[in-house]
């Protein structure tokens, strides 16, 4: 009886011990997503920051392919996000590791091509402006 006790008690510190490190591990991936910021890289600390840095890094996001024939379907070069009203709209988040997201969202219209295409991008940012990638995506779609 005095073993199973023993045991008992091993397991439960063991278990907690487990979520304890599960939750050190959430917070420091939180605080480094957050805070720690790559070389090039910085804080975003407002929502024009945020769109500003989405327009640079605009071409890692996937590109979605349009399927109408007789129009160039690739991933454009160069876009402008001047030339529309409402060209940019961002959403401050929080997921539930605690990380901060931007998501912002543009449209605009391409550069340089023979027929002019319109651009919707929708990218999700760290708060050091790193994209992920897996939420993040660009669409070009020739004019009606």
């Amino acid at each position: 009886m005095r073993r199973v006790f023993r045991i008992r008690n091993i397991l439960s510190a063991l278990l907690v011990l487990l979520v304890l490190f599960a939750i050190a591990d959430t917070a420091w991936f939180a605080y480094r997503l957050n805070n720690l910021c790559g070389p090039g890289d910085h804080i975003v600390r407002s929502e024009t920051d945020a769109i500003e840095t989405a327009k640079v890094r605009i071409f890692r996001a996937h590109y979605g392919s349009h399927g109408k024939p007789g129009y160039l379907d690739e991933k454009p070069a160069l876009v402008d996000f001047s030339h529309t009203d409402n060209c940019c709209s961002v959403l401050r988040t929080r997921n539930i590791y605690g990380v901060i997201v931007w998501k912002v969202s543009l449209d605009g219209e391409t550069i340089g091509e023979p027929k002019k295409r319109k651009v919707g991008v929708y990218i999700e940012l760290s708060n050091c402006g790193a994209v992920f990638d897996d939420d993040s995506f660009i669409l070009a779609t020739p004019p009606k």
